[in-house]
Order: structure tokens, then C-alpha cells, then sequence
């Protein structure tokens, strides 16, 4: 795709990460404004695919060199993406052990190739996953579109979760270790009313 982005990259690279220099008006505004930027590094040992994972921040990934592959799962299918914290257990999403993770394949997947100048906007809370097919750099840039008290001060990256989000899972926690006390069709009959009323709070329309 034709982009507005100017990429300028200088000629040495170190084993862990490239040196470059990005310039783009828009990404400067968005630093300025409380954006971050990020480096998405992919070495030769690197060429692989990677756990995916959400972050809490919108975020613009340009790619500079080489192709991508990236897929994206909505938000509303973390229910079957089978998450060990914001991270999915499922590792190769193109040919999933079904046996030990039925639900996946109920997850709508969405797929594009980048290649050098494309930019993809991954919007905050969508499961990304990706797999360099060939040695490149790429420069995400992440900013914050909810109030900046929602934000922990130490998260450049986006990846950990809203304050208040943070509370509720704590609160969450000991909900739980509660109910753990009760035998088990107490914890059954309880259980489901938590997520009832969970649902009937929070729960948006499928956008799927």
C-alpha cells in the first residue's frame, strides 16, 4: 500500500536490535502528545511465530523492512483464545491443536501481509499475533486515548492493564479464593451467578 510515512534507516544493525531513525510527522505528534514508541525486532533466530497478545494502548505498527504476517483477533473472542494472563496459550494458530483447544476455532481471525512503508493500526485490546517471514524492523507507536490517570506511569509499552481494571482483578482474586471455600455445587451455583451478573453488566453486542 502507498503510505505517507518516511522511514529512514541507518546501514548498521547489532544482534538485538536495529539503530534507526523513524521520521514521520504524525508519530512525532503522537510522541509529543504522550505516545511511545516501540521496537519490533526481528532477528534471524526470531523468524518465528509469536504468542498473541494484547495491549491496552492503540497502537500504529510500521513496517520498514522485509514482510510480515499479522493476525488479529477481536477482543470480544478472548473467550476462546484460551489466555494464560494477556497471552494465548494456543502457539501456532494455523494448525491448532484442536484436542486440547476446541473453542479456538470459533475465533474470527483477520489477516494482512505488510510489506516495507505499509502501516497497520492495531486498535487497544485486540490479540495480535505475528510471524516475520523474512529478516525485518518494524516501529510500533503506541499513545493513550483514555484519561491518563486509567494508565499505570510505568507501562511504555501498553501492556499492563487499566488501574482500575487492575483493582478488579485483584478484587477478582479474592472473590475467588471466597467461593474456593464453599464445597463444590456451592462453587458450582455461585460461580455462575458471578458470571451472570458480570455479563448483564458489562457484556457488549458480538461484533463478530
Amino acid at each position: 500500500m502507498d503510505s505517507q510515512v518516511r522511514v529512514i534507516v541507518k546501514p548498521r544493525f547489532t544482534d538485538e536490535a536495529p539503530d534507526g531513525t523513524l521520521l514521520c510527522p504524525a508519530a512525532q505528534a503522537l510522541q509529543d502528545s504522550g505516545g511511545q514508541f516501540g521496537e519490533d525486532k526481528h532477528c534471524k533466530q526470531q523468524l518465528k511465530q509469536h504468542a498473541h497478545v494484547k495491549k491496552v494502548m492503540d497502537n500504529l505498527l510500521v513496517q520498514v523492512t522485509g514482510r510480515k504476517k499479522v493476525v488479529l483477533f477481536s477482543p470480544q473472542d478472548a473467550a476462546y483464545l484460551y489466555l494464560s494472563g494477556d497471552k494465548s496459550e494456543v502457539l501456532d494458530i494455523d494448525s491448532p491443536d484442536l484436542k486440547k483447544y476446541p473453542e479456538f476455532i470459533k475465533a474470527k481471525r483477520y489477516e494482512c501481509c505488510l510489506k516495507p512503508g505499509d502501516v497497520l493500526f492495531i486498535p487497544a485490546l485486540w490479540f495480535h499475533n505475528t510471524v516475520a517471514e523474512e529478516f525485518g524492523v518494524g516501529v510500533n507507536v503506541f499513545w493513550k486515548h483514555l484519561p491518563s490517570e486509567f494508565y499505570d506511569k510505568t507501562d511504555t509499552y501498553g501492556n499492563k492493564d487499566p488501574l482500575p481494571a487492575a483493582r478488579a482483578m485483584q478484587i477478582l482474586d479474592r472473590a475467588l479464593k471466597a467461593v474456593d471455600e464453599l464445597p463444590e455445587e456451592y462453587q458450582d451455583f455461585y460461580a455462575r451467578r458471578m458470571v451472570l451478573r458480570i455479563q448483564n453488566k458489562f457484556y457488549r453486542t458480538s461484533l463478530n
